[in-house]
């Protein structure tokens, strides 16, 4: 008998997941927010939350992670604020790969998505200050709010080593562990020699 199209997807989506920490990854809290932006790989050509097929299967994976239940709330509403978290996070990201601060929309945009999952700010034990999401938040809002959290609570050289791909074809997340803290491509044998080759022929022009 032929399996349904979750029994069928599942294991790839969960390997697919898993793929989002395979290359250059994070430190805790940070591997939060690369698990959760690289649901989207336009190399590949795919978006976990873009399709309501396969975002229950991803967000099960990314809640288990962290030792949560699967979010049920996942229609369509829930997903493009997640989806406004995930790209809002990016831009900021994209900023400290060009090594600029972040602009204004960027900065808009991290405010609209915070306010949005209703976080708070506590201190903790040494009082330094955190964002905490609400007691009452679940599910995808759980997520979203824990991403923006996870931001905030992290040491801010890590933050800032923390990029996205400057290739505007890509926007992968990866962690940055050179001394130089310069690195601008999720892998220089793929999106930076796509650069390199760009630029090569934009010469010969």
């Amino acid at each position: 008998m032929r399996a349904s199209r979750s029994e069928s997807d599942a294991p790839a989506v969960k390997d697919l997941v898993d793929k989002a920490l395979s290359l250059k990854p994070a430190p805790a809290p940070l591997h939060h927010v690369q698990l959760l932006l690289n649901t989207r790989n336009l190399l590949a050509g795919y978006d976990l939350l873009a399709d309501e097929a396969t975002a229950p299967e991803c967000l099960a994976a990314i809640a288990a992670s962290d030792g949560q239940r699967a979010p049920r709330d996942c229609d369509e509403a829930t997903l493009s604020l997640l989806r406004e978290v995930r790209e809002a996070v990016r831009d900021l990201l994209l900023a400290h790969a060009n090594g600029l601060p972040p602009d204004h929309e960027v900065r808009e945009r991290i405010r609209a998505a915070a306010a949005a999952v209703r976080l708070s700010v506590d201190l903790d034990p040494s009082g330094r200050p955190i964002a905490v999401p609400p007691d009452d938040s679940d599910g995808v809002h759980r997520i979203a709010a824990e991403t923006l959290a996870a931001i905030t609570s992290a040491e801010p050289d890590q933050l800032h080593r923390l990029k996205a791909c400057v290739n505007p074809d890509c926007g992968w997340v990866f962690y940055d562990t050179s001394r130089s803290r310069s690195g601008t491509w999720c892998a220089m044998n793929v999106c930076g020699a796509r650069h390199k080759m760009e630029r090569y022929r934009s010469r010969r022009r």
